[in-house]
């Protein structure tokens, strides 16, 4: 995936995470998240992540989050990506992520899984 200008960060924290059956007795999480975004978008962030792997470290995820604004304004988005194992008890977060008012941005972080912590970086897409 190609990368374009970085327009923001963002800085989540999990609240929940529920495990779910997988195909093949493997095991699925569902991962709630809330945080903030800075940058192009300064706002409050709550979100839903699923990640399968179908028994591997490597996976798929898709996220839903709402995006809040100090003045009250709401944004909501969808995403999805692929997660890599990257050592130890974290993950590499790559994806893409659309808003529902048309903007679209490219995302990479890392879930760092004692710190119960999603960060990362949103770029502009080419």
């Amino acid at each position: 995936m190609a990368l374009g200008k970085e327009l923001g960060t963002f800085a989540m924290k999990s609240t929940t995470i529920t495990m779910l059956a997988g195909r093949n007795r493997t095991a699925n999480a569902q991962i709630n998240f809330e945080g903030t975004i800075a940058g192009e978008l300064d706002a409050t962030a709550i979100a839903t992540m699923t990640v399968t792997n179908d028994g591997a470290q490597d996976g798929k995820y898709t996220i839903v989050a709402r995006v809040i604004f100090a003045d009250g304004e709401i944004l909501d988005a969808n995403g999805h990506g692929k997660t890599n194992h990257a050592g130890g008890q974290k993950w590499n977060v790559a994806g893409i992520t659309e808003m529902s008012d048309g903007r679209s941005y490219a995302i990479q972080g890392e879930i760092d899984f004692p710190k119960r912590a999603f960060t990362g970086k949103m770029f502009a897409r080419i």
